[in-house]
């Protein structure tokens, strides 16, 4: 979205409890974004081969790991985005969502 008119007003990598695994957490990527009045809120990762990656160099050096020694390449690159204006409701919102997501996307995503 940044480059469409869209502005990053702050970026950063943060920890979100994993619901696949008890006790555990996973690191996703968090985007506030802004254009003209309007504000949004991101959140967005790369889910493959039963890992969850916030950085994409990572994912591509697992990518080819993979593809090397398992023969597989294949994978997902998961974006939730909503509005940004009530900054701790809708990120208790997106928050919630993405626990749940993550329970449901390994039905979805191979091992």
């Amino acid at each position: 979205m940044p480059g469409s008119g869209w502005n990053t007003l702050k970026s950063e990598e943060v920890r979100i409890k994993d619901s696949r695994k008890k006790g555990s957490f996973i690191k996703i990527n968090r985007m506030f974004l802004q254009k003209g009045v309007e504000k949004q809120l991101a959140h967005y990762w790369y889910q493959s081969r039963g890992r969850v990656v916030a950085n994409e160099y990572m994912d591509r050096a697992c990518m080819i790991l993979d593809s090397v020694f398992k023969k597989r390449s294949d994978g997902a690159f998961i974006r939730i985005t909503g509005p940004g204006y009530h900054f701790t409701d809708d990120l208790q919102k997106q928050s919630e969502f993405i626990v749940a997501l993550l329970k449901n996307l390994q039905s979805y995503l191979p091992d």
